[in-house]
């Protein structure tokens, strides 16, 4: 039998436009050997001898469109009992598909099993498998638009959502609505829409999922089940804002049409009912209505146990969590541990016997819902008072995240997940804090410090990881050349949107977006091409914490914040281990200060602090006895690990004790006390310190000097010119100046130098505050140095703001010094705040003249900003820590690999030498010509 676009639409007509908006559990991903929540066979059937011999026949004549066929119908009458062999063909074909007839047997086969493997519960395979499909259907017109939006666009997309991939999937349902558009169909118009909605809502874009909610509306047939789809997922987005008298409501509206209509056995309308159900539940616990949720989710479970009996696994364990959440709420903990008990139960079937106890580690896999089961459970059991059990459970929680990371390929999905998470992440140090407190064992707080650290810069520390483990691969690699062009390509992409975003062409914006977000979506393919061609590069990995607390120097201390939600906490930290672990004594209010106190002393001029030199002095001790300082020894070498808002704060600058006087050179700075630095994480700066014990093959400094004059859109730079010729006399290399100071020559100098400095003009563009170095000729942007694997082992970036940037909860402040380390930098020096033009030249000749003297790149910073306290006493004002703290070091320890070479300078006597050779070579001169003169005279005269 040939396949037709008949019988697939009767076989995949339930996965049309699915995807549930009720629940904040959505269904992730179970990978290879843990998918056995559905599939029960624990053997490959073996295939009937006629189908295997006629495969082998159909192989021989090199039919491969027979062959393909042959596979879907054998496939297609009864899945259920066929899910332990749906990737055979896939392992058996023996060549690509070269005419239509093949490409279209392969696209529907793979539709068909990537349907089926997600319904048994397999979503990483059926993701792989729509993925395939998607890459074979590209170009090809065989393949109608119905069709791709039907049975690829929809299920890609809603697979996508369900793994948390929110980026991929906000792509691929845009694609959809496009064909849809394209198609003038208004109700595959509506059903992308709803798509769009579901997914913007838990990509926190409640404005736009509910744009897109209310434009389904306007489309969507009156009484339709996807009205009543697009009412329930309107009435959870407005639940989720805080809305709930008007999600109540609507939320009505979708019961009332959904119980109006027949209900099928795995019909869309019995799934949506479910969804509405589980989304009326929410408002009422919203509401306080606990008896009317439970109702309600009652309802639901039953509707899925009759409708679905041997499928939509997930929905029925969410519907237990959301009972068991209930219950939390209304203080019934009793009932609420039953429910989280039995939601794991159906997760983890057959391997949960004892529900007291947490699942083995290696039982674990990645699946949002088993993640808030498992979450739920802890925090009953520290309702309980069993502080010790629950602790456990949040240690499971944290591998069954770290294995939600692995599935996600979008860096915007995976922030999201590491922003979504900070809230457990404090629960968990919390419990560990109190167990620390009760016992005095030091293993709670290694647990604390492990939570902290896994929180921390993740994103950041994949960026290195990867990059040295591609380093390490053949350079001709074609997957590896492909994956370097798709991000140059964005690169380009993200410039022109940016041109266009300055001369206000919105409609040329919103097209360059577009073909942004095309080229990551299929570098996201490529990504995951590479990561499973080599296998045995690792990233998205635990984090050792024994191993990277052994990697500090003896003498450094490392203190490192964490600052969740409600609290903070502060780990003073050497080479043996965890001095102390404290709960720091903030209010609610004190990120606000923190911010005000940047703000006010920092952000807007020196003027504040000329003004009212006490006041700031008094702010300053405030904050550091706040923060938990005040145990340091009067000199170590400070390793400072911030945290939030903390990324902005200059901790140099911090009064050390409150004996105000006028003359702020002598002021009791943190600076007098330690030798400090910064770093994103102790996992990132380990990583780096091991990295660059390594690199000894760079060499020489290139310095970038740009003083835009007669540019009307910038400012003149008056101490750049300073800046340059000051380390021009004291250190040889490549200097670029103005127009030779070109984007090309910098990049080109990252990957050759061993120092690179740039004095420029840097910017903080739009909404989203994206850092750009202003460049001779264009603007160096993020995406600029995503494509390199570069290891200067110095950065020193004299601009301003070149620290800030959008702060991201977890991963720190998204700023061009974080880039420069992602790239990998084995250090940076950058400014959190706009640095006066004349002390950004002088603290940066005074650095420079320290690290020829002695090749350590934090420690030359410490003496500038120390000389520079000590020189000049007559100018006291620029003693002031603005003026001086705003330069910070962020990296590892590492001395530079080669000494950078001194500017040859000429002696004074040896021009005076020149001078007396020069006059004595005129006398010389002289003498000869009077002496011809004489002679000529002489034998005129005879």
């Amino acid at each position: 039998m040939s396949i037709t676009s008949t019988n697939i639409m009767t076989l995949l007509l339930i996965g049309l436009f699915i995807l549930p908006g009720s629940n904040k559990a959505m269904a992730r991903a179970i990978s290879g050997n843990d998918s056995t929540i559905i599939a029960k066979h624990s053997k490959v059937p073996i295939l009937p001898g006629n189908l295997d011999r006629r495969l082998d026949s159909l192989q021989k004549a090199d039919q491969l469109a027979g062959w393909l066929n042959t596979w879907y119908d054998y496939f297609s009458p009864s899945p259920s009992q066929h899910i332990q062999q749906l990737a055979l063909p896939f392992n058996r074909i023996w060549r690509k598909p070269a005419t239509d007839p093949e490409r279209v047997a392969l696209f529907y086969l793979l539709i068909l099993c990537g349907y089926y493997q997600l319904q048994y519960g397999n979503i990483l395979q059926s993701t792989d498998l729509y993925e395939q499909a998607y890459e074979l259907a590209k170009g090809h017109k065989a393949i109608r638009d119905s069709e791709l939006l039907d049975y690829l666009i929809k299920p890609l997309g809603n697979n996508y959502t369900r793994l948390g991939d929110y980026k991929r999937a906000l792509y691929i349902q845009q694609e959809g609505l496009r064909r849809a558009v394209r198609m003038n169909d208004s109700m595959q118009q509506a059903a992308a829409l709803a798509n769009l909605s579901t997914t913007a809502r838990w990509n926190d874009l409640p404005k736009d999922a509910i744009k897109y909610a209310r434009q389904g509306l306007q489309k969507v047939k009156a009484g339709s089940a996807l009205q009543g789809l697009l009412f329930s997922t309107l009435a959870d987005i407005l639940q989720a804002e805080g809305s709930t008298d008007t999600a109540q409501l609507i939320i009505s509206k979708a019961l009332a049409l959904f119980s109006a209509q027949k209900l099928e056995r795995g019909a869309n309308n019995t799934y949506w009912y479910g969804g509405a159900l589980c989304t009326a539940a929410a408002i009422a616990r919203q509401q306080k209505q606990y008896g009317q949720a439970i109702s309600l989710l009652r309802q639901a479970k039953h509707l899925y146990d009759q409708y679905f009996p041997r499928s939509r696994q997930r929905e029925k364990m969410k519907v237990l969590v959301s009972l068991g959440q209930v219950y939390k709420t209304s203080n019934n903990f009793n009932n609420a541990f039953k429910y989280f008990n039995l939601a794991l139960a159906g997760l983890l079937p057959n391997q949960f016997p004892d529900e007291a106890a947490w699942p083995a580690p290696h039982l674990l896999y990645a699946e949002n819902t088993l993640l808030d089961a498992i979450t739920g459970k802890a925090q009953i059991l520290h309702l309980m008072g069993k502080d010790s059990l629950a602790l456990m459970g949040y240690q499971s929680a944290a591998i069954v995240l770290q294995k939600l990371r692995t599935t996600i390929f979008s860096v915007e999905a995976k922030r999201l997940l590491q922003q979504q998470s900070l809230q457990t992440t404090e629960e968990a140090i919390s419990i560990a804090y109190h167990l620390f407190q009760g016992t005095d064992n030091k293993k709670y707080a290694w647990i604390a410090l492990q939570f902290a650290e896994a929180h921390k810069a993740r994103l950041l520390l994949d960026d290195l990881q990867k990059s040295s483990a591609y380093s390490s691969q053949a350079s001709d690699d074609s997957l590896l050349i492909q994956q370097k062009k798709l991000r140059q390509v964005i690169s380009f992409y993200i410039h022109s949107k940016m041109d266009a975003l300055e001369e206000n062409q919105t409609a040329e914006n919103q097209d360059w977006q577009q073909k942004i977000e095309a080229t990551k979506y299929e570098l996201s393919l490529i990504d995951k091409q590479v990561k499973e061609k080599y296998p045995a590069i690792t990233w998205d990995s635990q984090i050792d914490i024994n191993t990277i607390i052994s990697a500090l120097p003896p003498g450094m201390i490392a203190w490192e914040y964490f600052t969740g939600p409600d609290k903070w906490y502060g780990f003073s930290i050497n080479n043996k281990g965890i001095l102390s672990f404290t709960s720091l004594n903030v209010t609610m209010d004190f990120p606000d200060k923190v911010a005000q106190f940047v703000h006010r002393w920092f952000s807007n001029g020196p003027e504040q602090m000329v003004n009212n030199p006490a006041l700031f002095y008094k702010n300053a001790f405030y904050l550091y006895q706040r923060l938990g300082l005040g145990t340091l020894n009067d000199y170590c070498k400070l390793l400072i690990i911030p945290d939030g808002v903390l990324g902005r704060l200059p901790f140099e600058a911090l009064t050390t004790d409150s004996n105000y006087h006028s003359n702020p050179a002598s002021w009791p700075y943190l600076l007098q006390k330690a030798e400090t630095s910064q770093a994103y994480s102790l996992a990132v700066w380990t990583h780096s310190q091991k990295q660059f014990a390594t690199i000894k093959n760079i060499n020489g400094f290139s310095g970038f000097f740009i003083n835009p004059t007669g540019n009307n859109q910038l400012a003149t730079l008056n101490g750049v010119d300073q800046e340059a010729k000051s380390i021009h006399n004291q250190v040889a290399g490549l200097y670029y100046k103005n127009t030779a100071a070109t984007a090309e020559q910098l990049l080109k100098a990252l990957q050759q130098s061993e120092v690179v400095h740039i004095s420029t003009h840097a910017i903080l563009m739009g909404d989203k505050q994206i850092p750009a170095l202003q460049m001779a000729d264009m603007k160096i942007l993020l995406a600029d140095l995503y494509p390199l694997q570069a290891h200067p082992s110095l950065v020193f970036i004299s601009a301003c703001q070149t620290a800030g940037g959008l702060l991201s909860p977890g991963e720190g402040i998204i700023s061009l010094a974080r880039e420069f380390t992602a790239m990998g930098a084995g250090g940076v020096i950058a400014a959190l705040w706009n640095i006066n033009d004349e002390t950004a030249s002088k603290l940066t000749a005074l650095y420079y003249k320290n690290l020829q003297e002695t090749g350590d790149k934090s420690g030359a910073l410490y003496l500038a900003k120390k000389q520079w306290l000590t020189t000049d006493p007559t100018n006291a004002t620029a003693k002031l820590p603005y003026y001086w703290a705003g330069l910070l070091y962020y990296g590892n320890n590492t001395p530079l690999a080669h000494p950078l070479r001194t500017t040859a300078v000429f002696p004074v006597w040896g021009w005076g030498i020149i001078i007396a050779l020069l006059l004595l070579l005129f006398s010389l001169i002289g003498w000869r010509l009077a002496k011809r003169k004489h002679d000529e005279n002489k034998n005129t005269y005879n």
